[in-house]
């Protein structure tokens, strides 16, 4: 088994659908004394882009180009592994296609094959689990009550960019904290940073990033995705980092 994997793994075939990242992540504020709520109509805007997204998860193909490294205590990469693949949804589940992969170096294709189609033929990895459940953003209809929204600040560059945080009212597994930029124009996320409020078990800490930067015909959707994890048991500890770049979007008619 790869090492990439000896922390809970946290895999990332189908991340981009439910994620909805990075070393640099994203100013996480609860809010300053000037913030204020972000208009209710512009929430009510983002909530359809976030639902959109949803729908990618089902109806959604396009191509990963993966990097996972694992690091050492001091920030340095000791091992990496590169994966060039294909996601085809069916319209009711999704299913990854490795064309290539390359760890440390050596060929190991075959090897991430085999853990693909185990993952995909019993109850899914544990990085499956760990992304259904908490990487998405606070924006869909029935999340939104879950969580407080502060107004930050507008992009000089561009008024019709604002920054929003979003903080959960009652943190727990399932909820993250963090910020994104959106685009009151179009009523889009274009990029965010959160971190997991209460990450899994051995899990110490779990950052991450998304860009909305796809052209698809339901909306912006996930063209690049961070995340970084930290966590172990004892002396055994892993610290990994993963980067994901998504391209060729197709849905399912």
């Amino acid at each position: 088994m790869s090492r990439l994997r000896m922390i809970p793994p946290i895999r990332t075939a189908r991340l981009a659908f439910r994620a909805s990242a990075a070393v640099a992540l994203l100013p996480l504020l609860s809010g300053t004394a000037s913030a204020e709520p972000p208009d209710a109509a512009l929430l009510a805007r983002l909530s359809l882009h976030a639902e959109a997204n949803e729908q990618m998860r089902k109806l959604g193909s396009f191509r990963l180009d993966e990097l996972v490294e694992e690091l050492d205590g001091d920030g340095k990469v000791t091992s990496t592994e590169v994966t060039k693949a294909r996601i085809e949804s069916n319209g009711t589940s999704a299913h990854e296609t490795v064309e290539a992969c390359v760890e440390d170096g050596k060929d190991a294709t075959a090897d991430k094959q085999e853990r693909v189609r185990k993952d995909e033929s019993g109850t899914g990895s544990e990085r499956d689990r760990l992304i259904s459940e908490t990487l998405h953003l606070p924006f869909r209809q029935v999340d939104q009550p879950l969580y407080a929204f502060d107004l930050l600040k507008t992009d000089p560059a561009d008024p019709s960019h604002v920054q929003i945080s979003f903080v959960p009212r009652n943190p727990n597994e399932h909820t993250v904290e963090g910020t994104a930029w959106v685009d009151t124009r179009s009523g889009t996320v274009l990029s965010a940073g959160a971190k997991m409020s209460k990450p899994p078990k051995l899990v110490d800490w779990v950052h991450f990033t998304v860009e909305f930067g796809a052209k698809t015909p339901a909306g912006p959707a996930v063209s690049r995705l961070t995340l970084e994890a930290e966590g172990g048991f004892l002396f055994v500890r892993r610290h990994l980092r993963t980067e994901m770049k998504m391209t060729n979007y197709r849905l399912t008619p």
